[in-house]
């Protein structure tokens, strides 16, 4: 889906297997604060990493760990 041209945007409390399924990927990665859809605009926005491919997000939708639920409408 992505590669080393590419940009993933991730929460920064994802679980495992979501951060090593991004690191796999060759892409770049971008962490926002955890459940924080106004930082995670902020990180899109930047620009930075606008020359690079194409973009993506992730995150897990239930957090295991505490039982959050991502803003899944907002992002």
């Amino acid at each position: 889906m992505v590669g080393k041209e590419d940009v993933i945007f991730t929460d920064r409390l994802n679980h495992a297997s979501i951060i090593d399924g991004c690191r796999l990927s060759s892409a770049k990665i971008m962490i926002y604060e955890h459940c924080d859809a106004t930082d995670a605009e902020r990180v899109i926005q930047e620009k930075h990493w606008a020359t690079i491919g194409a973009g993506c997000s992730s995150t897990d939708g239930v957090f295991s760990m505490d039982g959050d639920v991502a803003p899944l409408d907002k992002l």
